[in-house]
């Protein structure tokens, strides 16, 4: 299984006019010099009704997908596109598991 290394941030809204930055962004890590990495990519825009900022937030394990855990929902993203999610609040125990299994082999 090949890996990238990604890590993710939050920007949070700090005026109106800042909302359309504002939200859940990866940033390519993998095979370049410091310095020569891509551009961050935003994954999820900003939401008053779904709370970024106390969401634990988990990478699949050949690093396609972010798995953002709220209180209140659970979402299951691709990072490839701009808020491509699907909701997997009552399987996220499932998504956990099967993720576990492809990390031991």
């Amino acid at each position: 299984m090949v890996r990238k290394w990604f890590t993710s941030f939050l920007r949070k809204p700090k005026t109106a006019a800042d909302e359309k930055n504002a939200g859940l962004w990866v940033y390519d890590l993998a095979d370049r010099p410091l310095g020569f990495n891509r551009d961050p990519r935003q994954v999820s825009s900003w939401t008053e009704t779904f709370d970024l900022t106390t969401a634990v937030v988990r990478w699949s394990p050949d690093s396609s997908q972010l798995l953002v855990d709220s209180p209140l929902e659970a979402r299951l993203y691709n990072i490839g596109k701009l808020n491509d999610f699907q909701i997997i609040t009552p399987t996220i125990d499932d998504v956990l598991s099967q993720w576990q299994d492809e990390e031991k082999n």
